[in-house]
């Protein structure tokens, strides 16, 4: 192309077009990089939320087991179930037989 002051205004031109088409086009993408990360954190702050509402049923059952199994170990209970259920009884004095281990 010569060298006119046409020519050159023409070059301007088309230069600053091709900026404001890069310029729109980095718009564009960081728009779309908005809407991801926003979509990204919704689901993630949705994940952790669901999370907590599992740990804290988690947390329930465990005390209630905990409760449970102190229920289940005490000592009117293993004594009940001694006597009751597997016929065991408190040995009398000459009953009891005292081992002694060899040293």
């Amino acid at each position: 192309m010569k060298n006119t002051p046409q020519a050159s205004k023409a070059e301007s031109q088309t230069a600053a077009l091709g900026l404001l088409g890069l310029l729109w086009l980095s718009l564009f993408v960081s728009a779309i990089a908005v809407v991801y990360t926003t979509y990204r954190i919704r689901h993630f702050t949705q994940a952790g939320a669901h999370l907590a509402q599992l740990q804290h049923a988690f947390q329930v059952e465990n005390g209630q087991l905990l409760l449970e199994k102190s229920a289940l170990a005490t000592y009117a209970r293993i004594e009940k179930l001694a006597t009751h259920d597997l016929n065991m009884r408190v040995p009398t004095g000459h009953e009891i037989v005292v081992v002694e281990v060899p040293q």
